[in-house]
C-alpha cells in the first residue's frame, strides 16, 4: 500500500482544524491571499459573473473581501465547515456544505479550486474532483495549483502534473489564460472558459490563451 492509499484527507484535514491554528495554510494568508481574491475579484467583473460555487473553501479566510455575489463553499472537513457558517452567519450571500453531503446539481457562474488539487491523494480522487468541478460550472473553472510532479515532501502534499490527466476528464471547456506567479514554484492561475461561451465572443485558441504575471509585489513576505 502506497502512502497515498494509507493518506486520509479528511481525517488529517478535520484534526488540523480541530486541533491548530494552521488553518488553511499560508496559501491563505497575507499577500498570497490577497493576491488570489485581487484576481479573483477582477474576474468575477471580467466576465459579469453573479454566482461563485468554491470547491475546498477551507476555513473561509481567503473569501472575506470577495465582491457580494452568490458564494457557497463547500469542504470535506465538517469543522471547517462549522467554523466557516459561524463565521459568515450574518452574511445572506454565503453558504457551505460539507462536500460529501453536496449532490453537485446546482449550476454557477465560475466554479473554483485554489490550493486544493496537490492535497488530494489519489488520481481516482483527483478525476471526481475535477469532473465535479467542471460539471457545476456554466461558464469560467479557475484552478489554482501546481502543475509539475514531485515526490512527498508532506504527508498532505502530493505534487503532479494535473494537465496530462485533467484533460482527459474535460470536456467543452478551453484554457483562455494562464496567470504566472511571480514567485517560483508557486502556484499558478489556470482559467477555463465554456467553449460556446467563447464562439459567441471571439474564438481563442488553445494555443493562442493569455499569459500574464500575477504582480509582483504579491509576494508572500
Amino acid at each position: 500500500m502506497t502512502p497515498k492509499d494509507k493518506f486520509s484527507a479528511d481525517e488529517y484535514w478535520d484534526n488540523r482544524y480541530k486541533s491548530s491554528d494552521r488553518g488553511s495554510g499560508e496559501g491563505s494568508r497575507g499577500n498570497l491571499k490577497d493576491q488570489k481574491i485581487e484576481i479573483i475579484n477582477d474576474l468575477i467583473k471580467k466576465h459579469g459573473i453573479e454566482s461563485v460555487f468554491d470547491y475546498g473553501c477551507g476555513d473561509g479566510i481567503q473569501v472575506e473581501e470577495l465582491l457580494p455575489i452568490k458564494y457557497v463553499g463547500a469542504d470535506i472537513s465538517e469543522t471547517s465547515v462549522e467554523m466557516c457558517r459561524s463565521k459568515y452567519a450574518e452574511d445572506p450571500n454565503k453558504s457551505f456544505f460539507v462536500t460529501g453531503n453536496y449532490p453537485f446539481d446546482t449550476k454557477f457562474d465560475m466554479s473554483m479550486s485554489l490550493d486544493v488539487l496537490y492535497h488530494i491523494p489519489t488520481e481516482a480522487q483527483l478525476e471526481e474532483y475535477i469532473r465535479n468541478l467542471f460539471k457545476v460550472s456554466s461558464n469560467i473553472v479557475v484552478i489554482y495549483t501546481t502543475n509539475y510532479k514531485k515526490r512527498l515532501t508532506a504527508k498532505h502534499v502530493f505534487k503532479r502534473e494535473f494537465f496530462p490527466m485533467a484533460f482527459k476528464w474535460i470536456e467543452g471547456f478551453t484554457l483562455i489564460e494562464t496567470i504566472y506567479n511571480p514567485v517560483k514554484k508557486l502556484p499558478n492561475f489556470y482559467i477555463f472558459q465554456k467553449t460556446e461561451k467563447i464562439t459567441k465572443m471571439k474564438k481563442i485558441e488553445p494555443h493562442k490563451q493569455t499569459v500574464r504575471k500575477a504582480r509582483e509585489t504579491n509576494r508572500l513576505s
